[in-house]
């Protein structure tokens, strides 16, 4: 009799734990297209500047970026630079325990400023790894 009530005890349990599944089963659309920013004319503009600009512009960015880091390295300012909006009020690198400074959005829209931040970023983190070494 026990091995009777068990065995039915066993199966109800078993079936609400199968039914407690909250799984969603999710289907992704093709949704409306999104126009383009540009204008045709302003698409051609931009890659006209590309070719020529652009890859003296990103070197002039990353020695701004190097410059910068060593400037702020020499007067003990010693930070990180990242694009965005801040995360939180006080945001530290969990590496380096360094302050995170934000300087705006980065990306398409500014691929300088990123290229400045990285060039930043390099140079301090490299200034780190040499000096924490030697501690």
């Amino acid at each position: 009799m026990k091995a009777i009530v068990f065995g039915t005890l066993l199966v109800s349990l078993s079936q609400f734990v199968c039914a407690t599944d909250n799984s969603i089963e999710v289907t992704l659309e093709d949704g409306p297209r999104q126009q383009s920013l540009l204008s045709p004319e302003q698409v051609a503009q931009f890659k006209e500047w590309q070719s020529k600009d652009f890859p003296a512009k990103m070197k002039a960015a990353a020695a701004r970026g190097e410059r910068a880091a060593k400037k702020d390295i020499k007067a003990n300012r010693l930070r990180l630079r990242d694009c965005g909006e801040p995360r939180a009020k006080q945001e530290t690198d969990t590496i380096t325990g360094y302050r995170i400074e934000r300087i705006g959005p980065c990306g398409q829209l500014n691929m300088e400023m990123e290229a400045e931040a990285r060039a930043y970023n390099r140079t301090v983190l490299a200034w780190h790894e040499r000096h924490s070494r030697s501690r």
